[in-house]
């Protein structure tokens, strides 16, 4: 009987129990249905969300950049921030990463504008981000937005800032470049500007914050302007070490246009492969807008504070990509296998000074900088001519020509042929160049056959003068005169020619003759 009642009493705990299970199934098991539910619906939508995110950056050619929160450490930030390695980005993924930045951060993406100046004959050649919002900063003009970034065409071949002659002998300088920029217009200051370019380069393009060194405005006693100590302060608080911040003077950390115009102290950032000055590359200069410089070199206030801010598209393209030259970054490389393939040349091995014994590789920079600058003006509508910014476009280009011939021993022509590799380049960033991608390649054709013709006709006249001359280390000033006047022979064509016979000059006396005849013109003209 016990054993009967124990077998009974077993199962009826094991009834009970088994009841008790079956009826807590039944009472959780929808809510665990309706969990399972929404879990899935939220992984489906936030896979159809990435997947529309990485479809709209791929159809805009964007990097799919998620950017880190203020609140967490740098590695914290790096963690969340999904890109790359910095050395296998792109430049146009890097431009890209600096507009998809400030576009985040409630500022309007501009175009650039031409690198033709609209209403200011004071300026060759567009030469800065800010030249084209020159009237927002002198308070002549409303803006339509008050933050705004984009990535500007300049070219420097002439006026204030001529990089001309520095070009292929350093791997920094170029006649044509792209300015990476923001501005805000009486929005936020030195604070917010900093702290914006501090994140972008650290949480976005991932360079290490011990490599980067600030430098500010250390005052000028004669201008009555004192140390910008606010700007010093803004750095410490960002987190930059006191050793890495540096005060400078006038000539470095004070920005103006020109020798009139908007002006202010800058605050200006700094690579170091080392962490240390000796060895720092400016990367961007932010330009705190606060005076309007006057004739007479006075500093008149501003109305309204603004931010300008300038940082070299090709030179934080190098840094990124763990180059030393620009010349070695994908935005030129391109160019440069072209030239081997056109020209049959020995291959580029970016040798400079006395290792490039022969000048080939600085041949190499030359027509690589000088075909992009060539392309981007004249799709811009510079035509090449005798005067002004016409004229530097001619003198480029004639440049390249000589060289094609002298140092490639080369038809000049193959000028056309690398438009095609400037246009993959910077067709997609600036439509302009690919749309204009036949008519520039036609007028550059144009200009190297009369150019060609040029030099056959003046060097078949220069050597007949040089054979009637008693003194052939001297080229007299009428001699040179009459070449350029009566023959059509170019300046910078007799110069060259002189030059390649160990002749010198008399240029003194040429422009006096020069300026003569312009006066008997000018006369001729009235009467």
């Amino acid at each position: 009987m016990v054993v009967l009642w124990q077998t009974r009493n077993a199962d009826s705990q094991s009834k009970s129990t088994k009841f008790a299970y079956s009826k807590f199934l039944r009472r959780n098991v929808s809510y665990l249905y309706s969990a399972f539910i929404l879990v899935s619906a939220l992984q489906v939508a936030h896979s159809t969300r990435m997947k529309a995110i990485a479809n709209l950056c791929y159809q805009q050619r964007r990097p799919l950049v998620r950017l880190g929160q203020h609140s967490a450490t740098w590695k914290e930030r790096r963690r969340m921030t999904t890109h790359l390695r910095r050395d296998q980005l792109t430049g146009a993924q890097i431009r890209s990463a600096f507009l998809d930045f400030f576009r985040s951060r409630d500022h309007v993406i501009v175009p650039s504008s031409t690198v033709v100046p609209k209403d200011d004959q004071s300026l060759l050649f567009v030469n800065a981000g800010m030249n084209q919002f020159k009237d927002i900063l002198l308070g002549k003009r409303q803006p339509e937005h008050t933050r705004i970034a984009n990535s500007q065409k300049c070219i420097r071949a002439g006026g204030k800032h001529n990089d001309l002659d520095e070009v292929g002998h350093d791997g920094r300088h170029h006649t044509y470049f792209e300015m990476l920029g923001n501005w805000s217009f009486a929005d936020y200051f030195q604070k917010d500007a900093c702290r914006l370019a501090y994140d972008l380069l650290v949480d976005v393009y991932g360079l290490p914050p011990d490599r980067l060194l600030m430098t500010y405005f250390g005052g000028d006693p004669e201008l009555g302007l004192g140390p910008d100590f606010e700007c010093r302060e803004i750095w410490r608080q960002i987190g930059v070490p006191e050793a890495h911040i540096i005060p400078l003077g006038m000539e470095d950390n004070f920005w103006a246009m020109g020798e009139e115009g908007p002006c202010g102290p800058c605050t200006e950032i700094h690579y170091s492969p080392s962490g240390k000055s000796e060895d720092m590359l400016e990367l961007w200069n932010l330009v705190f807008m606060q005076y309007n410089r006057k004739r007479q070199g006075l500093l008149e206030p501003l109305k309204d504070k603004h931010v300008d801010t300038g940082m070299g598209l090709e030179r934080v393209v190098a840094v990124l990509q763990g180059k030393k030259s620009n010349y070695d970054t994908d935005l030129f490389t391109p160019v440069l296998s072209q030239i081997q393939q056109l020209t049959k040349a020995p291959f580029y091995e970016a040798k400079w000074g006395q290792e490039d014994h022969q000048g080939l590789n600085t041949s190499y920079r030359i027509i690589a900088d000088h075909i992009r600058m060539l392309t981007v003006a004249l799709a811009d509508g510079v035509v090449p001519a005798d005067r002004g910014a016409p004229f530097v476009l001619r003198k480029v280009l004639r440049r390249s020509v000589i060289i094609l011939q002298n140092k490639f021993n080369c038809d000049p022509l193959a000028l056309v042929d690398l438009v095609d590799t400037v246009v993959e380049s910077l067709g997609e960033a600036y439509p302009e160049v690919a749309s204009g991608q036949e008519a520039i390649k036609k007028t550059i054709s144009e200009e190297v056959l009369k150019y060609k013709r040029t030099l056959e006709k003046g060097n078949k006249i220069f050597s007949d003068v040089w054979k009637k001359l008693e003194n052939k280390m001297v080229l007299p000033a009428d001699r040179m005169f009459s070449l350029y006047m009566h023959f059509g022979v170019p300046e910078e064509l007799i110069i060259m020619m002189a030059k390649n016979r160990n002749m010198t000059c008399d240029l003194k006396g040429f422009y006096v003759l020069l300026d003569n005849e312009r006066e008997k013109s000018r006369k001729a003209r009235k009467g």
